[in-house]
């Protein structure tokens, strides 16, 4: 595995976290009006605001580095989240809210460690000047994940 170092290993986080961002609020897009998941339209409407504005702030950064994002660092992400993704409609699915509660978790975890490893990797570019970066907040979806949790598992 060829090892990556300075702006690049940085850039690579960066992508990844705007690639599991970008996919999360298409797929939360999707789900938005169906009528199996009616009752959690506000909090996903919110949710997706918050994720297209943590988009368009990266954006910001990928062009004051003159760098483009590119899919291909990120291929198998985004397959293991689309897999993820489509057992939430499977008709077979007994427990589509449980399996929500996976992709959201999921996408998370993925969208913190990104964000954690691209602030460690900016942290030793002194040369390296950006504005004051907050790549992902737990919070855009802490309160759907919370949501499902309180109202779904107790099922």
């Amino acid at each position: 595995m060829k090892e990556l170092s300075g702006e690049k290993h940085f850039l690579y986080f960066l992508n990844r976290n705007y690639y599991a961002a970008s996919h999360v609020a298409e797929r939360l897009d999707d789900l938005a009006d169906l009528p199996l998941f009616a009752d959690l339209k506000v909090i996903v409407a919110a949710a997706i605001k918050s994720l297209e504005l943590q988009l368009s702030e990266t954006d910001n950064i990928f062009t004051l580095l003159k760098a483009d994002h590119s899919a291909s660092d990120c291929e198998a992400t985004i397959f293991f989240m689309e897999g993820t993704f489509s057992t939430i409609q499977n008709p077979e699915n007994t427990a589509p809210y449980l399996s929500l509660l996976d992709y959201v978790s999921i996408a998370d975890a993925i969208m913190h460690e990104s964000a954690e490893l691209a602030g460690l990797s900016l942290a030793q570019l002194p040369g390296l000047s950006l504005p004051k970066l907050q790549l992902y907040d737990s919070r855009t979806l802490g309160s759907l994940k919370t949501l499902l949790e309180e109202t779904y598992i107790a099922l």
